[in-house]
């Protein structure tokens, strides 16, 4: 069994919590979403599901979005959908089957098309540029490769990006004098001190003190220069 589903042992649950919690945050009209709460639910149906031979269970957004644009109201709504469900796989399944797939694609779009939020897009352009590429990778990996394969190479590179920016922190270093010929340097670090990072710490002071010791040296030979002439 773990031959033939091979990287969907990871894909699948993977997937199915992010969808679940994208959902619940595209549908919560401003209310703050508990995301450890959605994945002790999803945790718990498909443990007790998978005592019925269930297929895994994850949030729909189409089915979301059909009873958002319906009006349902409650969670009554999703019982009374599933049932529709059971009752349309019980006798017209013989009549969906020659539904083109083109078809039902063209559905899933017309019930999902006013989900797509195009103004996130200009705003991650215009707060950090640099978000843009794990963005762009995970949409192009999903659209010609596999829903599976893009979501975890969108991960893949958030977390390269997030391991970059730790082990190469931002560093301000300000020199104050603070007697007549002593002066000491202020390292000023943007972000967490990390293992990652002291190495690159290390480097950026002793380079910053090096190149300064080494100007503080030539102004003292000039003015001995000077003096003694």
């Amino acid at each position: 069994m773990m031959e033939d589903l091979g990287a969907s042992l990871v894909s699948i649950p993977l997937i199915a919590v992010l969808e679940t919690i994208a959902v619940a945050k595209s549908f919560s009209m401003g209310k703050i979403i508990d995301a450890s709460q959605e994945m002790i639910a999803l945790g718990l149906a498909n443990i007790f599901s998978s005592f019925f031979s269930s297929i895994p269970i994850s949030g729909s957004f189409t089915r979301t979005a059909i009873n958002n644009a319906s009006g349902v109201k409650t969670v009554l709504g999703g019982a009374i959908t599933g049932i529709l469900v059971v009752m349309t796989l019980a006798f017209l399944t013989n009549t969906f089957y020659f539904i083109p797939k083109a078809t039902l694609s063209a559905i899933i779009i017309a019930a999902m098309i006013f989900m797509v939020e195009y103004d996130r897009i200009a705003e991650i352009w215009r707060s950090k540029k640099t978000d843009m590429i794990p963005f762009l990778v995970t949409a192009l990996s999903c659209l010609f490769w596999t829903l599976e394969y893009g979501m975890v190479c969108g991960i893949v590179v958030n977390i390269l990006f997030i391991l970059y920016k730790s082990a190469r922190p931002t560093i301000i270093i300000t020199e104050e004098k603070l007697l007549k010929n002593i002066k000491i340097a202020i390292v000023d670090i943007q972000e967490n001190l990390t293992y990652s990072s002291a190495e690159y710490l290390k480097s950026k002071v002793v380079k910053y003190i090096s190149s300064h010791s080494e100007k503080n040296w030539q102004s003292c030979n000039k003015r001995r220069g000077n003096s003694h002439n």
